[in-house]
């Protein structure tokens, strides 16, 4: 989606309809929430208004990094002087996987432009479009359930499903096997360039991955996602050492059936309803 046509902000619009009230950050650290994160990634509204992929404005909100950066600002520094001793957390983009979108040295820029206004830590991901290699993940393209289950998909023809169906994991570039650790070479430029701690999700499930991942690349925590939707209890084995490999297959099945459903892993299997 264009930015253009999507945001709800603009000369006819006051700020005060698009920015959340700052009150409920403070219900939220009264309900007990140890910390909030604020979600620039994936392709949701925030990462497409800091991205100059989908951010083709010209005013004030759009054009230069600066200006794709005021709305980022706006809303950390408010939180921030509401409540200046509470976490605040982004998951922000190492690399927007898409063309002309942010990579790793203007992700460095605008990571320091979010611990200017005031976020206490980073997490890297990365991946604007899902369409693209499945956005923020590798693994396998789940072509036959996003043809069935995905929004954008499941109105198509028979016909056309059929024929994309053998087509969809090349067209969304699927690597098999899935790269491993991929969002660490711009989490490590990010964490050079700040001084507030870093973390990193994408491609690390295993009890040695995650170890290197710390001792050696140097970054503060490692952040994980799909390997808990079957294995809730992974960290608690990890640290019992009865376990030293998540069992996650990287099939992608749990991505896109929540678009329909409740969130749960597949374990590479397709739902019987769409067989």
């Amino acid at each position: 989606s264009s930015v253009s046509n999507a945001l709800l902000i603009g000369r006819q619009r006051p700020e005060a309809t698009w920015i959340r009230s700052f009150d409920d950050w403070k219900n939220e650290k009264k309900a007990g929430f140890d910390a909030v994160q604020l979600h620039f990634a994936h392709g949701y509204l925030l990462s497409e208004v800091i991205s100059p992929a989908t951010n083709h404005r010209k005013d004030k909100w759009g054009g230069t990094e600066e200006k794709r950066f005021y709305i980022a600002d706006r809303i950390i520094s408010g939180i921030r002087k509401e409540l200046p001793d509470y976490p605040i957390l982004v998951k922000m983009h190492g690399d927007d996987r898409v063309r002309n979108g942010i990579h790793s040295e203007e992700s460095v820029r605008i990571a320091k432009r979010m611990e200017q206004a005031g976020v206490s830590a980073i997490e890297v991901s990365c991946g604007l479009s899902i369409m693209n290699s499945m956005g923020p993940l590798y693994g396998k393209i789940p072509a036959e359930m996003i043809l069935s289950w995905y929004p954008q998909m499941m109105e198509l023809p028979g016909f056309m499903k059929k024929m994309m169906k053998p087509i969809l994991p090349k067209f969304m570039k699927e690597k098999d096997p899935a790269p491993r650790r991929y969002n660490v070479p711009e989490a490590k430029a990010i964490k050079a360039a700040v001084n507030i701690p870093v973390i990193v999700v994408g491609g690390i499930h295993d009890l040695p991955e995650i170890e290197q991942t710390v001792t050696e690349d140097g970054i503060d925590f490692v952040s994980m996602a799909r390997p808990l939707v079957l294995e809730p209890g992974l960290i608690g084995k990890y640290k019992a050492q009865k376990a030293q490999q998540a069992r996650c297959l990287e099939c992608n099945h749990c991505i896109i059936g929540i678009s329909q459903g409740k969130l749960q892993c597949w374990y590479g299997k397709v739902p019987a309803e769409i067989k």
